[in-house]
């Protein structure tokens, strides 16, 4: 190979463009777990505010017993709430986990091209 400038910058913008190819497959599939790690919250809310409507509805009766009532309609109302926590913080964890990890392989793969580049520049 030739240590033709013209040549190294094809050869450098191919490599960048490869390198951009696969970082974007890295990041694809992405947007699912970011989705789902800010949708799932809104939705554990609004299941547990039609619970808390559902509990103060239709209740004829003693005030200690529609105090009771509502007590464990409430309780039961938090478990939407409670149970889209469970699923909205790993998936915003994996998200920024694979997310910072799509990053380090860019940056890995674009010190590895140049240090190549290097090396053929050299050898030339």
């Amino acid at each position: 190979m030739s240590s033709n400038p013209n040549v190294m910058k094809v050869a450098e913008l191919a490599m960048e463009r490869s390198g951009a190819r696969v970082h974007l497959g890295l990041q694809k599939r992405l947007w699912h777990l970011a989705t789902i790690a800010s949708i799932a919250p809104f939705l554990g809310i609004f299941a547990t505010l039609l619970q808390i409507v559902d509990a103060f509805r239709g209740f004829s009766g003693s005030p200690l017993a529609f105090y009771f009532a509502v007590t464990q309609g409430l309780s039961e109302a938090l478990v939407p709430t409670a149970l889209s926590l469970l699923v909205a913080i790993p998936a915003y964890w994996s998200y920024r986990y694979f997310s910072n990890q799509a990053e380090i392989f860019k940056t890995e793969m674009k010190n590895t091209s140049l240090e190549l580049l290097n090396c053929v520049v050299r050898r030339a």
